[in-house]
């Protein structure tokens, strides 16, 4: 087993053990049960909408995060708010509380072209994970996972290269990160 498998799987391990370890507040879990209940009846009531993302945002500032806003705000575009059970969203309450706290959210990592001369790609961390897109806006994507592990399913892909400390793109055409991107179930087509 290579090193980086290793420590791949120890951070799997220490997520997982953490996960288990996050305990939902009771009444905060029973008010989450039923603005969840109210948002499933009828998706479309704003109030049913601000109900449950109020108490997603509850459940965070409760469990100390001082991102609490964004990280409701990024629960509620996850489908599991619309139809899911509420397991599925203590599930996801739960990985989204492993996740650990990141005060420099806003920062972009950039893609160089394949000739090292302009940032055609960026990425950036999100609520729920992470988000690729392409700088003149052609397409977007979310990531189920952290910036840091989407530079590594691109660079396995042969889809980029890192060059010191930048990385670079391994075609003119872009297609090499687009099939990556398409290939690859942990990322899903977002509407621009």
């Amino acid at each position: 087993m290579k090193l980086s498998e290793f420590r791949k799987l120890i951070r799997e391990e220490v997520r997982k053990v953490v996960s288990e370890a996050v305990v939902i507040d009771p009444v905060l879990q029973t008010k989450l049960k039923a603005s969840l209940v109210a948002r499933k009846r009828n998706p479309e009531d704003e109030n049913a909408h601000d109900e449950l993302q109020n108490s997603l945002m509850q459940i965070y500032k409760k469990a100390g995060r001082k991102d609490a806003k964004e990280l409701a705000a990024g629960n509620m575009e996850d489908e599991i708010t619309m139809t899911g059970p509420l397991s599925a969203l203590v599930s996801l309450i739960k990985d989204t509380l492993s996740e650990p706290q990141s005060s420099d959210s806003s920062k972009e990592i950039y893609i160089l072209d394949d000739f090292g001369r302009y940032e055609s790609i960026t990425i950036e961390k999100t609520a729920t994970g992470s988000e690729i897109r392409d700088r003149g806006f052609l397409w977007k994507y979310s990531y189920a996972g952290s910036p840091m592990d989407l530079l590594k399913d691109l660079i396995v892909a042969k889809a980029i290269s890192k060059v010191g400390s930048k990385y670079r793109e391994s075609d003119t055409e872009r297609e090499s990160v687009r099939k990556a991107i398409k290939a690859n179930p942990k990322f899903k087509k977002q509407n621009i």
